[in-house]
């Protein structure tokens, strides 16, 4: 049976995860590192069909995609250009309601943890919360965050572990920004130097 794997951009008292699938099943966990808070990174394997079915009922109503793909061929080529990576097909993007994301990918978070984004491995879909909009730039670069991790798959990048996909997508998105003049991108996104340097692999 075919599996793959889910990443999810989340937010929550100014955290920013990558939340691991299993089974329908998001999990994601802090740990407290002398009054700082340690992203813990998981990135599970995951039966295809499982999740996918559950959001694909809102495709159709969903709000026109012409815009966000637009911005997708953009965001893909921009970070083609600063990677070298030479498969850059751009995902599909779908949008669905808050909610639906936090009934499917949010069992066992804390109620703070909103997740805003998600990419599929598995069908190469980028799914965005229907409230996006093309004209924010901050939800410009949570796109742009997802599609790095769909261009990681694509690729074949292989990292020591899941933290250290996530720190480059995370260097990108911000880079992206400033390239767009903002001038404090880690505010914008809601994470600090602290986090950045938070992760990385565990040591053995």
């Amino acid at each position: 049976m075919k599996t793959g794997s889910f990443k999810t951009l989340a937010t929550g008292a100014a955290l920013i995860l990558a939340c691991g699938l299993t089974a329908g099943t998001a999990s994601a966990t802090c740990a407290q590192t002398e009054g700082t808070v340690r992203p813990k990174i998981a990135d599970h394997s995951l039966n295809g069909r499982c999740a996918p079915k559950a959001l694909d009922q809102f495709i159709a109503s969903s709000k026109s995609t012409s815009d966000a793909s637009k911005e997708a061929g953009a965001l893909t080529a921009w970070i083609a250009a600063q990677t070298g990576w030479p498969q850059r097909t751009q995902p599909t993007i779908r949008f669905v309601p808050r909610e639906e994301i936090q009934k499917v990918f949010g069992r066992g978070m804390t109620s703070d943890l909103n997740v805003e984004a998600l990419h599929s491995n598995t069908d190469h879909v980028v799914y965005l919360l229907d409230t996006w909009r093309a004209d924010g730039i901050r939800d410009r670069s949570i796109l742009l965050h997802e599609i790095v991790h769909h261009l990681q798959y694509l690729n074949g990048i292989k990292a020591s572990c899941a933290a250290e996909e996530e720190r480059q997508a995370f260097e990108l998105q911000i880079k992206w920004l400033r390239d767009q003049g903002v001038e404090d991108p880690l505010a914008l996104i809601g994470i600090n130097r602290l986090f950045l340097y938070l992760l990385q692999c565990d040591e053995m």
